[in-house]
């Protein structure tokens, strides 16, 4: 898929894609495959501040739920018993 993604970039004139970050699920293969063509070429090495996953945005949902519907006295142990 990410080859054909750059040959698509690449026909459309896009020759040097400057993502702002990825976001997939968390199949450890296909972070691999991110990082092997638009990282360091190691699947081992995060590309920081670039990847995202569904963990960041549920914490995001949670949080501003937690604000909006849970008491504010009870809103740190509704965050423990999520965490």
């Amino acid at each position: 898929m990410w080859t054909k993604l750059n040959e698509m970039m690449l026909k459309h004139e896009f020759p040097k894609p400057n993502f702002k970050g990825f976001m997939v699920n968390n199949t450890q293969a296909k972070w691999n495959t991110v990082r092997i063509v638009y990282g360091f070429r190691d699947p081992s090495v995060m590309m920081v501040d670039n990847e995202h996953t569904y963990l960041f945005h549920c914490n995001h949902s949670f949080n501003k739920h937690t604000k909006q519907f849970t008491r504010p006295k009870l809103q740190d142990e509704h965050k423990v018993l999520y965490l």
